[in-house]
């Protein structure tokens, strides 16, 4: 009778063993799969352009368009719309202070260091 109990024993830890092996290896595959999906998407989106195209007072010309590719930036004085509008905003910066109000971001309110005088209006998208 021990011998059996013992087998059983033996076969039950084979058995959990196996699923708790299979459940890991589900799970280190999806954690993977999930990673490798971010890191994918979050390329996607470092190689994409973000342009801010711009018409009112403060830049340097009354129609303006920021193009930035990861920490890089260039403005050009003309109003170039982008292909993927994810947003539109006004932007009201006086003295030191910048009130946003965006589609994407809602209404922030900024502490700048500099002291300038804006009002824009701006679409916001991707290339």
């Amino acid at each position: 009778m021990k011998d059996i109990i013992l087998e059983l024993s033996i076969k039950l830890d084979t058995v959990k063993q196996y699923f708790l092996n299979l459940y890991l290896e589900i799970y280190k595959e999806s954690y993977f799969q999930d990673f490798d999906d971010y890191r994918n998407e979050k390329k996607k989106t470092m190689n994409q352009l973000k342009i801010f195209a711009e018409l009112g007072y403060g830049n340097p010309s009354f129609f303006s368009t920021e193009i930035e590719k990861g920490e890089q930036e260039k403005r050009v004085s003309r109003f170039v719309i982008p292909p993927k509008i994810e947003g539109i905003y006004f932007r009201f910066w006086i003295g030191k202070r910048v009130l946003v109000l965006a589609t994407k971001n809602g209404i922030s309110l900024k502490k700048k260091d500099r002291v300038k005088v804006k009002i824009l209006f701006g679409i916001e998208g991707r290339r």
